[in-house]
């Protein structure tokens, strides 16, 4: 089973601030196995079919595996054609 909830805040015209928050349990016969991951972002749209994104994402999984469990800063510039 996995789910995402996702709000945006068009701050003003070309700036969005993005919170999104996903939840994914893997296997329903394996207890304590669910991973989750929070990210808070930033999008800036300049022109038109550009977009410069930069955030942060927390995993959460279980304690044995650390990819589940780390934090991450990005930068990302999209072209939309």
């Amino acid at each position: 089973m996995a789910s995402l909830v996702e709000a945006d805040w068009k701050v003003r015209q070309g700036h969005n601030l993005k919170f999104t928050y996903e939840w994914l349990e893997p296997d329903d016969d394996v207890d304590e196995d669910e991973q989750t991951r929070t990210s808070l972002l930033y999008e800036w749209s300049p022109i038109q079919f550009i977009q410069l994104r930069g955030g942060v994402r927390f995993y959460d999984g279980i304690p044995q595996n650390d990819l589940q469990n780390r934090t991450q800063a990005f930068l990302q510039l999209h072209g939309f054609f």
